[in-house]
Order: C-alpha cells, then structure tokens, then sequence
C-alpha cells in the first residue's frame, strides 16, 4: 500500500516526520509538504502562476503552496496509479467542528477526494509529545484499515483524544453546527487576528468525544452543498 503524505505546518514540523513513521508499519510513504507553514488554507490553490516544487529525494518533494497545492502536486509528481491513500496531518491542533472549514489539513484530503482518491485528516492538541503522536497514528489507521472504513467512507476526518483523559476507543463523531462566536482582536498597528471563543459541546460531537477520551471518526464530502434548503428553494423560485 502507498501513501501520500501532506500536511499544512510544513516540512519542517515534528509532527510529519512522526506520521511518516507511523505510515511506514503499513506500507511505503510519499511526502509533498508546503514549503512553509500554511495553516488556514483551507482548499485555497495556486492559479494563475505556476506550483513550483523542489525534489527532496525520491519519496519527498516540498511544494510553494497550500496543502491542497502539494496533494495534487504529489500526485502528478509520484503518479496517480502510485498513491492508493492521501493522509494529511497529523495536525498540530484539532480540527473539529467548523475548524473543518478552515484547516489545511482538511484541504489537503477534500483535494484528494476531488481526484477520487480516498484521503484521511489526522489532527491532535499540540500538546500531545512525539511519541503520543507517533502511537496514536498507529492506532487511528490500524483501525481505520482493519475495520475497511474507507470503503463506507472514502473521506475521513480523524480528532485524536486529548491526552488528559483515559483512552476509550473509537467512535463516530458529528460536526457541531452552531456557530461560535468569531472574535477579533489588534495585534499590531495594523494586523488584526480572528480566534473562536468555543465553551459549548454537544455529546456526540467531534469535539465532545475527543474531550471524553474518544478518537473521533467523522466522514465528510467535497461539497458545501444543502440539499435540503434548496429543495426548498426551488419549491418557491420554480413556482
């Protein structure tokens, strides 16, 4: 089994070198990291100029751009019939929630799902150390693989437990859709920064499992789609 390995904090961070290692116990592993770190990209590409890249050796290449950028990037470079599974991450900070619609992490594998690939996020609290990083990739794919999950759900989204609680297992997590309250604060003369103020979690959720010692398993789609609400707006617009 191949896959490629992207992230959104860049080739540098601990974290990749970790998931790589872990990668490794099941198959061989194909990095395209950013250049640099490019948190919050979420989907963002490159248009209108070219991605460069630069060839590390032959199972590593960094790439000027967003996580997205470096999926496809890497998949051209090493071969589409090459790469079975894209995983990004793991991420230094959860993704959880509408966190989704901002990670580059998340940007990485909905690009991937884009070219039919089946992808999977990672993501942990930053202060999880190396080795629980280490070990609790291992864990996440060695259950995702055994249990064949990317056959139900060809994109995942995978929130480690926080290291505070006692490990519980696995479960399926939902996406709070309650809006957070978005604040912002000045930071320079001139720069000015956004931060979410999250003190609310529903059971069931992402964020909610994670926090009672779960490995949250989310699926998510490429589309920011309604279907209901625009069933419902071609009742009135086609009447």
């Amino acid at each position: 089994m191949n896959f490629l390995l992207v992230n959104d904090d860049g080739i540098k961070h601990r974290n990749l070198m970790l998931t790589k290692k872990a990668l490794e116990k099941f198959g061989k592993v194909y990095i395209a990291s950013p250049s640099s770190e490019r948190s919050g990209a979420s989907i963002g590409i490159t248009i209108y100029k070219g991605t460069k890249y630069h060839i590390i050796d032959d199972t590593t290449i960094t790439v000027d751009g967003s996580p997205a950028d470096c999926t496809f990037v890497g998949l051209y470079h090493f071969g589409f019939d090459t790469i079975d599974i894209v995983v990004s991450g793991t991420n230094s900070g959860k993704n959880e929630s509408y966190d989704h619609l901002y990670s580059g992490t998340v940007g990485g594998v909905v690009q991937a799902a884009l070219f039919h690939k089946k992808a999977i996020a990672l993501s942990t609290v930053e202060r999880d150390n190396g080795d629980a990083v280490y070990e609790k990739t291992v864990l996440a794919i060695d259950y995702i693989l055994k249990n064949k999950l990317l056959d139900i759900a060809p994109l995942l989204s995978v929130n480690y437990p926080i290291p505070e609680v006692e490990f519980k297992g696995f479960k399926v997590g939902s996406i709070d859709h309650t809006v957070s309250d978005e604040k912002f604060r000045l930071t320079g003369e001139n720069y000015i920064s956004t931060y979410r103020d999250i003190r609310n979690e529903k059971e069931g959720t992402d964020r909610y499992l994670t926090n009672h010692g779960y490995f949250s398993i989310t699926a998510l789609k490429p589309s920011l789609l309604d279907e209901e609400l625009n069933k419902k707006l071609k009742e009135v617009v086609e009447k």
